[in-house]
């Protein structure tokens, strides 16, 4: 897996109005470190312990999360393909 790292030659204004150290939503760090407590989370699952209306209720949580992983996938995909980033990787 590729280690995440802010990019401190990056110019926030040239693509983007935000500033990645005032908006922890745009360090990639921080994305990365959500996503692996959310896995760490669901590691350990245990279906059976959760009643109807709470599985119910997690169940469209994680349908929610999930569209919105993929959607965030396909625009960095499609914005590492655009910097070449699959020539870097050879």
């Amino acid at each position: 897996m590729a280690e995440i790292q802010h990019d401190p030659g990056h110019d926030p204004g040239h693509d983007t109005q935000h500033d990645p150290g005032h908006d922890p939503g745009h360090d990639p760090r921080h994305i990365a470190e959500a996503a692996g407590a959310l896995r760490r989370a669901l590691g350990g699952l245990e279906p059976s312990v959760y009643g109807a209306g709470d599985a119910a209720a997690l169940a469209e949580v994680l349908s929610l999360t999930e569209k919105a992983c993929a959607a965030a996938r396909l625009l960095l995909a499609a914005r590492a393909v655009a910097c070449g980033a699959h020539r870097d990787e050879g």
